[in-house]
């Protein structure tokens, strides 16, 4: 992940994912990634790994899994917490392999929405398309600006986090702009907001097909889901 909110970074970022690393796969990751990482013993970026949340279940998979993460002290923890796998510090939107190198990528938990500005989110993208194989396979989360409805309705703390998430933006006058100020745990985090329409239309641009959105089970459809994840398969430019 590269351009980590400040809220996100180091030590802070450490203790926010230290519990995270034991629940492994949320429900949703688990749905995409069984569905569409279908090859035995394939290669595997894990970009935005963090302190290996998903590059260790990935592993105990049985793929050939490599964590990437801007932040060195993330890196670090991981490879504490799993020696075996290799870890790597680096930029989504410059990745330090040869072209064609992985069969499938995964960025999850919306890191992608932290690079900034929009351009070198397509720099990331592209980058993306580089290092799969023909018809490999993206996996990642993004933030949906039709944002209606909290993720968990019975959560308060879901209230609360949409209660400041218009407070600031009507305020900042970034409701209409693509990035908006997203409240995390009281820290204003610039945070970018695409629909379902628009990131079909934004990964073929970037050379890929949309084959799914996934969302959790709990909503109808990916359009109320605060955070789906998308499938894509690399096409040829």
């Amino acid at each position: 992940m590269t351009d980590v909110p400040s809220a996100f970074t180091d030590e802070k970022r450490i203790d926010a994912t230290a519990q995270s690393v034991e629940e492994g796969l949320y429900e949703v990751e688990r749905r995409a990634i069984g569905s569409h990482f279908t090859r035995s013993g394939a290669t595997v970026l894990d970009l935005g790994c963090g302190t290996g949340r998903t590059t260790g279940v990935l592993d105990e998979m049985g793929f050939d899994v490599v964590g990437v993460d801007v932040s060195e002290p993330m890196v670090s923890r991981a490879r504490q917490l799993f020696p075996h796998i290799e870890f790597r510090s680096g930029d989504a939107r410059d990745l330090q392999f040869e072209d064609e190198r992985f069969d499938y990528v995964l960025f999850s938990f919306n890191g992608l929405d932290y690079v900034k500005p929009e351009g070198d989110r397509y720099v990331a993208l592209r980058e993306i398309w580089r290092v799969l194989k023909p018809d490999g396979t993206f996996v990642f989360s993004s933030h949906n600006p039709f944002y209606l409805l909290p993720a968990d309705p019975t959560s308060l703390y879901g209230y609360l986090h949409l209660a400041r998430f218009w407070k600031h933006n009507l305020f900042d006058g970034t409701i209409a702009s693509r990035y908006k100020t997203d409240a995390y745990s009281e820290k204003e985090i610039d945070t970018y907001f695409i629909s379902p329409r628009g990131q079909h239309k934004q990964l073929a641009r970037c050379g890929f097909e949309l084959l799914e959105i996934v969302h959790k089970e709990m909503l109808p459809s990916a359009w109320l889901d605060p955070w789906p994840y998308y499938v894509a398969e690399k096409r040829p430019q």
